[in-house]
């Protein structure tokens, strides 16, 4: 039940309404239990704190997802349902390139980038993976580095699965 409400929250995120991903997110997280639906939608909430540029709401929820994914156990095959421990910085990144803080944007995506190489999980991972690059690539251009901004576009245009709405930025 509590991946329904998850797909709710992200079409909500995915068609600009903020308020209602955090709203969705929040409500579905009363069926309780700490498994990885659960961290989920903590994790829909915080984007959607991100978006609304609510940077202390973002921050709290991210620590209730952490403090629960650090007692659920390693996933070594990731799928949609069920949460791996990669999944965590590459939406902090995401949120915090949202938010405008690009240093530390830059940090959660080399981390994803890391993790993904040394977990193997590069092949499984190509939307996250460009992704990456397109965070990398709207820090560099914030930094004013074109080159770095373009090569990161660039990357994130290799790979043959990518988001549409990550895309559109």
């Amino acid at each position: 039940m509590a991946w329904s409400y998850e797909i709710q929250a992200w079409f909500a995120l995915t068609e600009g309404r903020y308020s209602d991903v955090t709203s969705i997110a929040k409500a579905a997280q009363s069926i309780g239990g700490e498994n990885s639906a659960i961290v989920q939608l903590i994790m829909q909430e915080a984007r959607g704190w991100a978006k609304l540029g609510n940077r202390d709401a973002f921050e709290l929820a991210i620590e209730r997802a952490h403090n629960i994914l650090q007692k659920l156990p390693a996933i070594h095959c990731p799928r949609h349902f069920v949460w791996d421990s990669t999944k965590f910085p590459f939406y902090v990144a995401t949120c915090y390139q949202w938010l405008g803080e690009y240093d530390k944007a830059e940090e959660y995506a080399t981390q994803v980038l890391r993790e993904c190489e040394a977990n193997g999980t590069t092949a499984r991972s190509p939307m996250r993976l460009a992704e990456v690059y397109i965070i990398l690539g709207l820090v560099y251009a914030h930094r004013g580095d074109l080159d770095a901004a373009v090569n990161a576009g660039l990357r994130a245009l290799t790979y043959e699965r990518k988001s549409g709405p990550s895309l559109l930025i």
